[in-house]
């Protein structure tokens, strides 16, 4: 995963964070805008600036915030104790899909995040505080769980994700990072799944 880094002027200093038990998925609530607008408007709001640690476009870039390492402003009362990600778009209108450009990438973010910090808990903006960020067609649970939905049979038996790269490893031969780039990157979870239904078939 390519990391944009963006070089931001902070009004003040920012925190360490020296704890984190979540990773908390956001949306702007703005159709269109970019790291700088986030950045310009947070300021405005008479904070440091730039309150995500991650801000992700619809076209798939992922855009650096505040350092990982430090304390955001995006969820009161859990920011010293979480990493804040913002897609940019507005989910709250059954019309506003998530490309999937996007939607891969954030979860590729939140599993690299959760090699990192293992214990933390996935979680939406309005799971911790009042509000209906990220939208009520923010498509967590195909970001966090996986589309179990969409699952095919083998045999009369449900295949997993995790069953279906187990199939490609052991009849292909595929490596890990061949399966992370389909997975994360190009093809997505229904190829991977179809691959190995037609391998076992």
């Amino acid at each position: 995963m390519t990391i944009i880094e963006k070089q931001y002027n902070w009004n003040g200093n920012l925190s360490k964070r020296t704890k984190t038990d979540y990773i908390v998925l956001h949306h702007a609530a703005a159709v269109s805008c970019t790291a700088d607008d986030i950045h310009r408007w947070h300021l405005n709001n008479g904070w440091v600036g730039m309150a995500y640690h991650f801000f992700v476009r619809k076209n798939g870039e992922v855009y650096r915030g505040r350092p990982i390492d430090t304390v955001g402003a995006h969820c009161e009362g859990y920011n010293s104790v979480s990493v804040g990600i913002c897609a940019e778009g507005a989910y709250d209108d059954k019309d506003s899909m998530m490309p999937e450009a996007q939607k891969a990438e954030i979860r590729c973010l939140v599993a690299e995040l959760k090699k990192v910090y293992k214990t933390a808990k996935v979680v939406r903006h309005k799971d911790l505080n009042a509000t209906s960020c990220p939208g009520k067609y923010f498509p967590f649970e195909e970001i966090v769980k996986g589309e179990v939905d969409k699952q095919l049979t083998i045999n009369n038996e449900q295949l997993t994700v995790e069953g279906a790269v187990e199939v490609l490893k052991a009849k292909v031969g595929l490596a890990d990072e061949t399966i992370t780039f389909m997975l994360c990157y190009k093809y997505g979870e229904q190829i991977v799944l179809k691959l190995a239904n037609a391998i076992e078939k």
